[in-house]
């Protein structure tokens, strides 16, 4: 297995592919590994070889990033994503696995660990703890909203460069990271059409979800996690109002927190710093699963 992992796609029961990139000896314990919305799964590209030799890591491309397919047809709910990722499990005959993730594909590792507890063994979340939600009473404004926005949807231009180069610059002046980490998801988001690049990403990603949780919806999956959780929170991540932090940690049973400095992206401008958070933490969770399972529980 090369230190640039090897790539694959897993075929959904409707058909839809979903990209993979994978490192490590597939007898070792699995890791899946989850990006950000809009990013790909190159923002794992230089963590991965660092947990390669303890962790059979794979990263997937979130339906619609990347080189996956779009989801079908119509409007787009989070939730449908926490049941690719449990046909993923199925597909790999992972009973038991470890979810790394950052951003969106963190918000995704929550749910899919209070939906599933007894498959995850552990979570490594790189600045967020679940998804954004919408208030309850505010239910009406966001679908009408969000259907107003579908609609319009085709009459905007998908933006178009001539350069690699020039889409890398678009992608750092909208967000702080690397340039080389940059590079990596801009090569991996664009195609070649003509002779210009585009973008692959599904456009309806660009809106809101049509049906998002209440806090009180996510709170019932967060309660539910039994793994062990550790959350790596940049100084310079995306705005989280204390109470709101405060409450969804209240809701883990048990959770660490480490503050570094960095942006939303700091596992892509610090690789090394990430798995030295995450690497005692996941070998640790690994033993006591073990000797738990030795002990007969």
């Amino acid at each position: 297995m090369t230190s640039k992992g090897v790539e694959d796609t897993f075929t959904l029961f409707n058909g839809q592919r979903i990209a993979y990139k994978k490192w490590g000896d597939p007898k070792k314990p699995p890791l899946l590994a989850m990006h950000g919305w809009l990013d790909n799964l190159a923002t794992f590209e230089g963590t991965a070889p660092l947990f390669a030799e303890h962790y059979h890591l794979v990263a997937i491309d979130l339906p619609g990033h990347g080189h996956s397919d779009p989801a079908p047809p119509g409007y787009l709910h989070l939730l449908d994503t926490v049941g690719i990722v449990y046909q993923l499990l199925e597909g790999f005959g992972w009973q038991y696995t470890a979810i790394m993730g950052h951003s969106l594909g963190a918000a995704i590792g929550c749910l899919v660990a209070g939906a599933f507890p007894d498959r995850i063994s552990a979570l490594c979340l790189v600045d967020a703890l679940g998804p954004y939600t919408s208030p309850g009473l505010f239910t009406a404004h966001h679908v009408g909203k969000v259907i107003n926005d579908y609609c319009h949807l085709g009459q905007k231009k998908p933006p178009e460069y001539n350069t690699i180069e020039e889409a890398v610059k678009v992608r750092l002046k909208v967000t702080p990271m690397s340039p080389a980490g940059a590079r990596a998801l801009v090569e991996r988001g664009l195609k070649k059409e003509g002779n210009v690049y585009r973008w692959r990403t599904d456009q309806r990603l660009t809106i809101p979800p049509l049906g998002m949780l209440s806090e009180e919806q996510l709170e019932s999956f967060l309660t539910q996690i039994t793994a062990k959780a550790c959350l790596i929170r940049p100084e310079g991540g995306w705005p989280f109002g204390e109470p709101l932090f405060r409450s969804r940690s209240a809701c883990f049973k048990q959770l660490t927190v480490h503050r570094l400095p960095g942006n939303h992206h700091v596992h892509v401008d610090d690789p090394e710093k990430t798995a030295e958070i995450f690497l005692p933490f996941l070998m640790e969770t690994l033993a006591q699963h073990q000797q738990a399972r030795k002990n007969g529980h």
